[in-house]
């Protein structure tokens, strides 16, 4: 007897791109799948659109927005409580052809319990490849080739955008952490799965496409540097780099705000640079600041609504 899918779709005021999803879970061919859609506070009457639409997708109601791991962790505990055997956390701005889901449970059944993606495309752009071992992509990713299993890669990040993994493995670790909100929490429970023991995989056999960033709005929004800043030190402090090698975490932040700063079109030169950039009224350093001050303060989940809307109020421009 095969194993039992439940493939979660998280769903965001992206209507369009959700029925654009779930058309293609429709043309899925594995026989044991259930899709639940979890509408994440919306107020945009999805129960009601996809009903018309995709009457065979079940809809999960949250009152409020609980961000992508607060979303899928609702998702989880459905598996949980349904005795899945696997769930499919899937972005609702992604694109699935037919078949990738039959295969990626053949590979998860021939794996055991793990984390498990396929290599993912930018979508719509030729040559842009967002997740693909064999290149690899990105550069910096560990890869091992698994042996008799062609196109099947052993990595060392987790992408959540597509991920794959036995119901069994958060029994073991627990759920996603629901301070991150967004950003960061696919790189940390990934980190506690290896932690624990299980293994990450990516097949690269079967791709997906992913429009990538649909919730902010663009790539490069304020309210994703917040939450990027914010998060990246909440990990460093959960995973003990700080405490392990603090010169080197002064290091990375410094050059995680050069790289903030020279994506949002600063012109630094030098340290003093990047130091009035930091300081300036830009609204990259602006989101940059607060991200700063929200972890010192303690200030998780998500972002207060005043912040919010000032940071959403501006383009994707620096």
């Amino acid at each position: 007897m095969g194993l039992s899918l439940l493939v979660v779709v998280l769903h965001y005021r992206g209507m369009d791109d959700t029925l654009e999803c779930l058309a293609s879970l429709s043309r899925q061919t594995y026989p044991d799948i259930h899709t639940v859609v979890v509408d994440n506070g919306s107020g945009d009457n999805a129960r009601i659109r996809l009903a018309e639409a995709h009457p065979w997708a079940e809809v999960l109601e949250l009152k409020e927005n609980r961000g992508w791991s607060g979303g899928n962790n609702a998702g989880i505990t459905l598996a949980i409580e349904r005795h899945y055997d696997v769930v499919c956390l899937l972005n609702n701005d992604t694109v699935v052809p037919e078949g990738v889901m039959a295969r990626l449970m053949e590979t998860i059944a021939f794996l055991g319990p793990c984390f498990l993606h396929p290599a993912i495309d930018s979508y719509g752009v030729d040559n842009e490849v967002q997740l693909d071992p064999a290149k690899p992509e990105p550069s910096d990713m560990q890869v091992t080739p698994v042996p008799g299993r062609d196109g099947l890669f052993e990595i060392d990040m987790t992408n959540g955008c597509c991920l794959l993994a036995n119901v069994s493995v958060f029994g073991k670790i627990g759920l996603i952490d629901d301070r991150f909100f967004l950003l960061c929490e696919d790189t940390d429970i990934g980190k506690r799965a290896s932690k624990a023991g299980y293994r990450r995989y990516c097949d690269a056999s079967v791709r997906i496409e992913h429009k990538e960033s649909r919730s902010f709005g663009g790539r490069r929004m304020p309210i994703k540097t917040y939450y990027g800043i914010r998060n990246i030190l909440l990990f460093a402090e959960k995973h003990s780099w700080l405490s392990r090698d603090l010169l080197g975490f002064g290091r990375f932040v410094a050059w995680t705000l050069s790289g903030t700063a020279e994506a949002a079109g600063a012109r630094h030169r030098s340290w003093w640079g990047l130091g009035f950039w930091f300081l300036s009224s830009n609204v990259f350093a602006q989101a940059t600041r607060m991200g700063i001050r929200d972890y010192l303060l303690r200030r998780f989940g998500r972002i207060n609504r005043r912040d919010e809307v000032k940071l959403r109020s501006y383009s994707g421009t620096a």
